[in-house]
């Protein structure tokens, strides 16, 4: 989750001119989609939170699930960027697991 952060944070500043966008990304051999809304009023020199809004099962990061959850519209008045990841599967579901053996949890989405 650390590196898909990470990568978003990368292509958000190259791209942090466009408000709502389609984008995909590599990440451990899989293209993974997602959409990423910018604020207007982000110019990329200063740091801003980053914040996932995780659809539900059989779901998808799309611009319809944006609409319906308004978040794009807070994260314009909060200052933040919104990422509306897809998740893998079929259907689309977030899978976690926990491995707890070595006291640190490790979520796979």
């Amino acid at each position: 989750m650390i590196r898909l952060a990470v990568s978003l944070l990368a292509a958000t500043t190259a791209a942090y001119a466009l408000a709502s966008q389609d984008l995909t990304m590599n990440s451990q051999g899989l293209t993974r989609k997602y959409r990423l809304h910018v604020p207007p009023s982000y110019n990329g020199k200063s740091q801003v939170p980053l914040v996932l809004i995780l659809h539900g099962k059989g779901g998808a990061g799309s611009a319809q699930f944006e609409n319906g959850t308004q978040m794009s519209t807070e994260a314009d008045v909060a200052g933040f960027i919104a990422v509306y990841p897809t998740a893998a599967g079929s259907p689309t579901e977030w899978v976690t697991d926990w491995d707890f053996s070595n006291e640190i949890g490790r979520a796979h989405v």
